[in-house]
């Protein structure tokens, strides 16, 4: 039994190094692998762990622990004021992989360069292979019409988690490259790909925190040349002149789209024209009246039965799969641009519009923290709280959903100083990796920030174990040697 005992601790790394391996395999597509390498590393450290390495690697990243300690016992209390016991429970196991994973991994994990350095590079040849197949189911499925909306590219979880991951994915390859550890020809290969595939999917949590990935390593370039710090300087004017531009554009008014003057002589025209029906609905539950009619208003045209018979087969399919502009049924960022116009000037039902729906979420958070601001309502009494309060909105139940702003989510959760500690959290690590100079650190806390203010990020298995895996991989302090740019 002793020998048996021996001949694992003397493995111990490897094991570890093993079920990190495991647990970004099933980040990236599988939830069980997740689930079980976590739940095996912490047993694995509780029987053969290295408790004196525990505690030395405590004390040094104390600060960030006993942050992260905080929010978790701010978590649990709640439960005193909490009536929903079981959606508590159920809550936190949730969190369990941000507040556990990071700790163990910063006391436990061992810093080998040459074989973290491998794992990143099989992580990125895996997301690699994910997102080829997930655009060709896609595409497969999109001209057999049996997908309408593009966050049902991800095949295997969430479209914003694996997006942000390969936003995320792309930040480790620009490093390894700017450290000269990867192939030159293989990391922008990579940059090509996870790039075009960020902005396919459309995902604006994935797409900002590109972003912000692209803009602070050009920026760390300046250093490198007058003529790097010159197209830096260019690209930022014509982003900003850019930015304006599409501002200005979006701000001006449209015109409100009207009715059918004789809308049973439009639906015999219709009829002709497609076998469903014009006072039915489209594939996607909207009313299909309405949606040819701003179907036409999107082309410039009257609504008259004229115009709905020169409309073309293509238009019809459009029209029938429920997409109320050209731009948005062939997809797209323009797409997307123009159904966030139409919300903003036009939509006053704010069911099924992403854009109203996320201000009416905020909206009810808000006037619910204003009630409870100190302690909020509990862990477990968040959803009950929600429910009573969009009773007095127009949302429909299938549309009433968590803030989408993990700020609020906390507050609504444990009080002010949830929040207060979150933000110190994230916080520190940007303080830390501003002064030793580990620009990923800095990336990822942008990501995390960004992400907690449009998404409920750590509230789904997959955004709760993504933050502890990479807080645990890079903010500890025994990482700053794997990850400082200082020397480079």
């Amino acid at each position: 039994m002793m020998k048996g005992k021996a001949w694992i601790t003397a493995r111990r790394d490897l094991i570890y190094f093993g079920l990190v391996s495991v647990f970004l395999f099933g980040l990236a597509c599988s939830k069980l692998a997740m689930s079980v390498s976590f739940i095996c590393y912490l047993l694995f450290f509780l029987i053969f762990g290295d408790y004196r390495l525990f505690r030395d690697r405590c004390y040094q990243n104390r600060g960030w622990i006993y942050c992260l300690l905080s929010l978790l016992a701010l978590h649990s209390l709640s439960f005193f004021w909490t009536s929903d016991v079981s959606a508590g429970w159920n809550a936190l196991r949730v969190r369990l992989s941000f507040f556990i994973f990071p700790i163990l991994i910063a006391t436990t994990f061992k810093w080998d360069e040459v074989r973290l350095i491998q794992l990143l590079k099989g992580m990125f040849v895996l997301l690699s292979a994910l997102m080829v197949l997930n655009f060709i189911r896609y595409v497969t499925l999109l001209n057999q019409q049996a997908v309408l909306d593009i966050r049902q590219l991800s095949w295997f979880g969430s479209h914003i988690r694996f997006g942000i991951l390969i936003a995320f994915s792309a930040a480790l390859c620009l490093h390894l490259l700017w450290k000269q550890q990867i192939d030159k020809q293989f990391a922008w290969l990579y940059l090509v790909l996870s790039t075009s595939y960020v902005v396919y999917s459309q995902t604006f949590s994935a797409v900002g925190s590109l972003l912000l990935v692209l803009l602070l390593y050009w920026a760390l370039s300046l250093r490198a040349n007058r003529l790097s710090r010159t197209v830096f300087v260019a690209s930022m004017v014509a982003g900003t002149v850019l930015i304006a531009l599409i501002a200005r554009n979006f701000l001006q008014p449209l015109v409100a789209c009207g009715n059918f003057q004789e809308p049973s002589k439009v639906s015999l025209i219709w009829e002709k024209k497609s076998s469903w029906p014009f006072f039915g609905k489209d594939r996607k539950g909207q009313l299909l009246q309405r949606t040819c009619e701003r179907y036409l208003c999107s082309l410039g045209k009257p609504l008259t039965a004229q115009e709905l018979e020169r409309l073309s087969k293509e238009s019809v399919n459009n029209i029938e799969n429920g997409f109320t502009d050209r731009h948005v049924a062939r997809g797209g960022i323009l797409g997307r641009y123009h159904e966030l116009k139409y919300q903003y000037h036009l939509a006053k039902d704010p069911n099924g519009h992403s854009l109203l729906q996320r201000i009416a979420y905020w909206q009810t958070a808000l006037k619910i923290i204003a009630e409870n601001p100190i302690f909020g309502v509990g862990i477990g009494d968040i959803d009950l709280s929600l429910k009573q309060e969009y009773a007095r909105t127009a949302l429909l139940p299938e549309f009433q959903k968590r803030p989408h702003n993990m700020f609020l989510t906390t507050w609504l959760c444990c009080g002010v100083f949830g929040v207060i500690i979150l933000a110190l959290l994230l916080g520190s690590f940007i303080y830390d990796g501003v002064r030793n100079r580990v620009w990923i650190n800095v990336v990822l806390m942008l990501i995390l920030c960004f992400s907690m203010l449009l998404e409920d990020s750590l509230e789904t298995q997959a955004g709760a174990s993504f933050a502890g895996l990479f807080l645990g991989l890079i903010g500890s302090k025994e990482a700053i040697p794997m990850w400082s740019l200082k020397n480079v």
